[in-house]
């Protein structure tokens, strides 16, 4: 679900560019996939020894 907010926000971003928003709406699909990047991560920790993600 927020991978799809996430390519939401950059779809919107991607029509107007000159928007006064659009830097804004760039920078939450950015936190958003950053953010679901570190979950998963988290995730991959439970199931993997700590040696491995190192």
């Amino acid at each position: 679900m927020m991978l799809s907010v996430a390519f939401l926000f950059w779809a919107a971003n991607q029509p107007w560019p000159d928007l006064s928003q659009a830097t804004l709406f760039n920078d939450i699909a950015i936190a958003l996939f950053v953010f679901d990047v570190f979950l998963v991560m988290v995730g991959l920790a439970e199931y993997f020894p700590r040696r491995i993600l190192c």
